[in-house]
């Protein structure tokens, strides 16, 4: 009778393992499926400028939503997903290009607020001046006045050609 019991017993006892297993498997599997979305706003990163150019006017970020499991949305971060415009064999003037993402996880799915990024490329110009004093205004009765000296008596400016070619004096 012993033996029945114990038999009894082992049947329970498998039964009540199936039915926790299969409690936890449900658990587990919904977890996975739980999806998640977590939304960035990243500064795009401009690489490979050339030599003797700058970059003018160009988009400065992006909004990146990203879509997937929980558990995996949830460890990403921004250093996970930089976005970035490669300005290899480009030139000046006004242009449009792809914003990439580094490869994520296949579960995973970035979108971006807009898919290239608007830049201006110019080069750039260096021009020498000649630092001057532009006298304005009426001393008071009390003082006087005998001009003045600069130092340095010149100045290097640097930068996009279209600006520099602003500076008259």
């Amino acid at each position: 009778m012993s033996r029945t019991n114990s038999r009894g017993e082992n049947l329970m006892l498998v039964a009540i393992s199936v039915f926790l297993g299969l409690l936890l498997w449900v658990q587990v599997s919904e977890e996975q499926q739980v999806q998640k979305v977590k939304e960035f706003t990243l500064a795009i990163k401009y690489s490979n400028l050339r030599p003797g150019l700058v970059l003018v006017d160009q988009t400065e970020f992006v909004r990146i939503v990203v879509s997937g499991p929980a558990r995996q949305v949830d460890v990403i971060d921004s250093e996970d997903i930089q976005p970035e415009v490669d300005l290899k064999n480009t030139g000046r003037g006004q242009l449009s290009l792809p914003i990439r993402l580094p490869p994520l996880d296949s579960e995973l799915t970035a979108s971006l607020s807009r898919s290239e990024a608007s830049l201006r490329l110019e080069e750039v110009r260096s021009v020498v001046k000649t630092v001057e004093v532009e006298e304005l205004g009426q001393t008071v009765d009390d003082l006087r006045y005998d001009g003045s000296t600069v130092q340095p008596e010149q100045a290097k400016l640097s930068g996009p050609a279209s600006q520099i070619a602003r500076v008259k004096k």
